[in-house]
């Protein structure tokens, strides 16, 4: 048995192996990036990216770090825009 996490927003029903992943998606539905640039403050959803553009933009290696109080911030904003309940989607083989 497989549990998918489904994307509600505005019927976009994307499924996800991952809560998580499905969390980092909303994010994106609703402009939220918690990972900021400290050198041109461009935002970013996920760590690896930021750490990416650190590295190509501006040719240094980067050291992510975010505060869990700075991720449920960035999950708090992201329910005041639209965020929707998660659904999860069970498929029998």
């Amino acid at each position: 048995m497989q549990t998918y996490f489904v994307c509600n927003f505005n019927n976009c029903e994307m499924m996800f192996q991952k809560s998580t992943s499905l969390i980092v998606h909303y994010w994106r539905h609703n402009n939220v990036r918690p990972f900021k640039c400290n050198l041109c403050n461009k935002g970013f959803t996920q760590s690896g990216t930021l750490s990416r553009h650190n590295r190509a933009v501006h040719k240094i290696k980067s050291t992510v770090s975010l505060t869990w109080e700075q991720v449920e911030a960035a999950a708090q904003k992201a329910q005041k825009t639209q965020l929707q309940p998660l659904t999860q989607l069970v498929l029998t083989p």
